[in-house]
């Protein structure tokens, strides 16, 4: 088989790092690329805000960055994740009510503790 033509075609030549991309789906690839493009922009926003404002400003932006990530995982584990289960027993007419439902929950979870963390910083209580 060492460089053999079997059955009218020749043995594959590509890498094998490309072989073993071959089995993964459509949808896994998207997947990777929104996680690739998601850190970019984080990072590059990162860099943006580091050269527009002050250490302290980058400071504000990280520690809120890692608030909003904290509260949206929390809600995720604790309200999304048992209603993913309930939704998918749903029949087809209602998902889209129901989707529309999670969306809405979601935006009020992670706004509504946002809002309140912006409220309590821009309090008379923290010096500027």
């Amino acid at each position: 088989m060492n460089g053999e033509i079997i059955c009218g075609k020749e043995p594959s030549r590509s890498p094998f790092f490309i072989q073993r991309f071959r089995g993964l789906r459509l949808k896994s690839l998207f997947s990777i690329a929104d996680q690739v493009s998601s850190a970019t922009v984080g990072f590059l926003v990162a860099i943006y805000v580091g050269r527009e404002m002050s250490a302290n400003g980058l400071g504000v932006f990280a520690i809120t960055g890692a608030i909003v990530l904290i509260v949206h995982a929390s809600q995720n584990s604790a309200v999304l994740e048992a209603m993913s289960v309930f939704g998918s027993r749903r029949p087809p007419a209602e998902r889209r009510k129901y989707l529309g439902f999670l969306f809405t929950l979601d935006v009020l979870w992670v706004g509504g503790i946002t809002g309140l963390g912006a409220l309590e910083l821009s309090s008379d209580r923290h010096p500027r």
